[in-house]
């Protein structure tokens, strides 16, 4: 299983509903480790197709990026890739 992580920044705040990207991210038990990072593990996939997933929940001004990693070093996070879904609001 291979973990990834998904960033994006949110231009249209408050002209946009992203409770529809929030509860796709909940839906492949996305942790939200900082404010606009999510991790997820999944198998038989790849940056490209998550990508485009999660892009038709977001404003086209909005900025995403998606990334397959297998080290990392983190503190101060609400989560860790480690940990099960949880804060995903």
């Amino acid at each position: 299983m291979d973990t990834y992580f998904i960033d994006y920044d949110l231009h249209k705040k408050g002209e946009h509903d992203y409770q529809k990207l929030f509860l796709a991210l909940g839906l492949f038990g996305a942790v939200r480790m900082l404010e606009s990072l999510w991790c997820i593990k999944r198998s038989g996939t790849s940056c490209l197709l998550l990508h485009d997933h999660f892009r038709q929940f977001i404003h086209p001004d909005d900025a995403l990026s998606v990334s397959r990693v297998d080290d990392w070093a983190m503190s101060g996070t609400t989560a860790t890739p480690s940990e099960g879904p949880k804060n995903t609001k």
